[in-house]
C-alpha cells in the first residue's frame, strides 16, 4: 500500500485526500494561449494555464489552486503543474518562450530553490532563457526582501521574471518597483475598451514610458476585438495576448494567430526611421577601451558602439564622448586596458524598429535626461540595427507633420 493511501485510510478531510491522489496520478492537464509579436504576428511566447481533473469544479485553475493551498498542498501542486508544462512545451519544440505563473507563497518551501526546474530545463534540451516566471496577483508577497532573494536563484541561472495583472491593483505595482521584471504583463480590465476610453489610453501611455526607463517589455492581456488591438499597437505595446490573438488550447496550431500573421505587414524596420539610420557595429562587454578606439580609428563612419552581451544591449559608447575624455591619458596603458564598460552610457535609450515616429517623440520627450545630440538604439527582434540621433528623429517627425497638415 502506497504512503498515499496510508495517509487517507487514517481518517484524513476528504479534500486533502482528493488533492493528494490528484498529485499521486498527476491529474492535472496543461493548455497554452500564446502571446504575440503584434508587430508581425510571429509566436513570442505562451502562458501554460492549468485545469485540474474534468466534471469536477477543481477544473477550474483558480479553485483548483485556491483549494490546493487551503489544504496545504499548494508547492506539491505547483511542482507538478510546472513540471507537466515544461515537459510537455518541450515536446512542442517551438521557439518561443514558456510563460510558468507562480504564486509568491510557495518561495518559502524548502525546496523551492534547489534546481529542480533548472535541472528539468536542461534535461529536456531548453535553455533557461526560454522559461519566464509569472509572478500572479493571486496572493500578496508579503517579504519582498526574502522573495527578491529567492527569485534571484532562478535569475543567475538564466530565467526570467514577469509581473502579472499591472494596474489590476496595488501588490502588482509594488511588486514591479521591487522586482525590476523584465516583463510587465498589463491586466485585461485596463485592455478591456481602451479604444473608447481615453482615462484607459492615458494610463496606459503612461505604462509605456515606465516600461522603456526600466527596460521592461509591456505585454496587453486580454485583447479581444480588433479596435482594442490597433489601439494598442499604437501607442507602443509590441506584445499581446488575448482571445483576438489565440484561445487557450492543448496543442497548436491556433487559428487565430494564422490569421493575424496572414493580415499583418511584416516590418523589417520602419521606413521612416530606416532613412535616417547609422548602422553601428556591437561590442562584447568585456572590451577595452582600447579596442572601441581601434574600431573607431579603423571606421571613422562610425559614430558609436553597442556593448552587448547575447543580445541584450548592455550600453552605448558614443565616438565623441569617447575622444572629449580620452586626454593627456589616451597615451597610458593603464587607462587603454579599462574595460570599456567603466566609459559607456548604461542607460541608453532604445526603442523599437516597430514604433511611429509620433510615439517615439513622445516617448523621448518624458525622460528627462535626453538631449537634441543624444544617440538612439534602434533594435528589432532584440537586434541591434544601428542609431539615430535625437535631432533626427524630430526632424523627420515635424517635416512629417508639416507634410501631412499641407
Amino acid at each position: 500500500m502506497s504512503l498515499i493511501n496510508l495517509l487517507v485510510n487514517k481518517k484524513m478531510p476528504p479534500e486533502k485526500a482528493f488533492f493528494l491522489r490528484l498529485i499521486q496520478n498527476r491529474d492535472v492537464s496543461i493548455l497554452f494561449q500564446p502571446i504575440l509579436d503584434l508587430a508581425n504576428g510571429d509566436m513570442f511566447g505562451i502562458e501554460a494555464l492549468c485545469r485540474g481533473p474534468v466534471n469536477t469544479r477543481y477544473y477550474d485553475p483558480v479553485t483548483l489552486l485556491t483549494s490546493g493551498e487551503d489544504v496545504g498542498l499548494l508547492y506539491p501542486l505547483e511542482s507538478l503543474i510546472r513540471e507537466a508544462s515544461i515537459r510537455k512545451f518541450s515536446g512542442m519544440r517551438l521557439s518561443a518562450k514558456l510563460f510558468l505563473n507562480l504564486t509568491p507563497k510557495i518561495v518559502n518551501e524548502p525546496g523551492f530553490a534547489k534546481g529542480q526546474t533548472r535541472r528539468l530545463v536542461k534535461h529536456l534540451g531548453l535553455k533557461p532563457c526560454q522559461v519566464i516566471f509569472e509572478i500572479t496577483e493571486r496572493s500578496s508577497i508579503k517579504d519582498f526582501a526574502s522573495f527578491r532573494k529567492a527569485l534571484e536563484h532562478y535569475r543567475e541561472q538564466g530565467f526570467l521574471v514577469a509581473v502579472d495583472d499591472a494596474g489590476a491593483g496595488y501588490s502588482s505595482l509594488q511588486a514591479i518597483a521591487e522586482l525590476h521584471p523584465d516583463f510587465i504583463k498589463v491586466d485585461m480590465s485596463l485592455i478591456r475598451n481602451i479604444d473608447t476610453n481615453s482615462t484607459k489610453r492615458a494610463l496606459l501611455e503612461t505604462f509605456v514610458t515606465f516600461a522603456g526607463k526600466i527596460n521592461s517589455s509591456l505585454i496587453a492581456e486580454g485583447i479581444e476585438t480588433e479596435q482594442e488591438l490597433n489601439t494598442i499597437k499604437n501607442l507602443g505595446i509590441t506584445l499581446g495576448q488575448g482571445y483576438l490573438l489565440g484561445k487557450p488550447q492543448s496543442e497548436p496550431p491556433w487559428p487565430e494567430v494564422a490569421l493575424l500573421k496572414e493580415n499583418s505587414k511584416t516590418i523589417t524596420a520602419n521606413r521612416d526611421l530606416a532613412q535616417i539610420i547609422s548602422i553601428v557595429p556591437t561590442i562584447t562587454k568585456n572590451a577595452l577601451i582600447k579596442d572601441a578606439i581601434s574600431v573607431f580609428c579603423s571606421n571613422p563612419k562610425f559614430p558609436a558602439l553597442v556593448v552587448s552581451e547575447e543580445k541584450k544591449t548592455l550600453g552605448l559608447v558614443v565616438r565623441n564622448h569617447l575622444f572629449d575624455i580620452l586626454g593627456p591619458q589616451y597615451k597610458t596603458s593603464d587607462f587603454l586596458n579599462q574595460p570599456l564598460t567603466a566609459v559607456m552610457d548604461s542607460n541608453p535609450f532604445i526603442i523599437k524598429s516597430s514604433l511611429s515616429l509620433s510615439v517615439i517623440c513622445q516617448l523621448i520627450t518624458y525622460r528627462a535626461d535626453v538631449r537634441l545630440n543624444d544617440l538612439v538604439i534602434v533594435t528589432e527582434d532584440e537586434q541591434v540595427l544601428g542609431v539615430i540621433s535625437v535631432s533626427l528623429l524630430f526632424s523627420k517627425y515635424i517635416n512629417q507633420t508639416i507634410k501631412i497638415s499641407r
